[in-house]
């Protein structure tokens, strides 16, 4: 009885705070126009799809974060298939599949790179390739021109070696990124915000006696500033 009263309690929790006294972003409609405009913007390059493996881009089409942060940078572990129409396949992690998104259909990722892979490269870049290929025939695209942002060398062969037609994604992206949604300037402002609190309070903790690690502790967070 206790863990069904539970449930029913999560259900109907509609959020923390409700105010009336400001305007809020809707993130969900922050989500919805982004993923819009960005397959607007495939139909409008002849593409069948995009495929994304940097994290800013990731972030703008699916509205996930990459909890490895600057992991995603570097290594090609995570990464989004974006069809012109439908949902968005996100090929990531356990945390990913958490956060139940309806516009994403969360998948196991393949990788090639060599410190999971060792001497396999080459092996794990076919697998992935014959994947996406596989992926790409369920989805009706197999014979589509698919945009890539960014790529290495084994990855781009093993991609034409299925074969996939490959093409540039990063135009249709900026160009869908051009143009703001309504929700957008608002958070640009609180980000602007956010910076400007960060540094008065770094700016005002500088003092000869402060060290690094204390100007560090000011600019993340004022009140950890040790008083000296």
């Amino acid at each position: 009885m206790t863990t069904r009263s539970t449930g029913i309690h999560q259900r109907d929790l509609v959020g923390q705070q409700s105010v009336d006294h400001e305007r809020r972003v809707d993130i969900g409609r922050l989500k919805g126009e982004r993923l819009a405009r960005l397959q607007a913007e495939i139909d409008r390059a002849d593409l069948g799809a995009a495929l994304l493996y940097d994290p800013i881009n990731i972030r703008y089409a699916t509205g996930t974060r990459d909890a490895s942060s600057g992991f995603g940078l570097r290594f090609y572990h995570r990464y989004a298939l974006v069809p012109r129409t439908g949902r968005v396949i996100l090929f990531g992690s356990f945390n990913d599949a958490l956060a139940g998104e309806a516009t994403i259909d969360v998948r196991e990722a393949r990788t090639w790179d060599f410190f999971p892979c060792g001497r396999n490269v080459e092996e794990a870049a076919r697998r992935w390739a014959a994947d996406l290929r596989a992926t790409l025939d369920g989805l009706g695209l197999v014979r589509e021109r698919i945009g890539i942002d960014r790529l290495d060398f084994t990855a781009f062969e093993a991609l034409r070696a299925q074969p996939i037609r490959l093409a540039d994604a990063r135009v249709p992206i900026e160009r869908a990124r051009a143009i703001k949604t309504p929700d957008v300037p608002t958070l640009i402002r609180h980000a602007c915000a956010v910076a400007y609190v960060a540094i008065f309070a770094t700016r005002g903790a500088i003092r000869p006696v402060a060290t690094e690690n204390d100007l560090w502790a000011a600019f993340t967070g004022p009140n950890n500033l040790p008083v000296r």
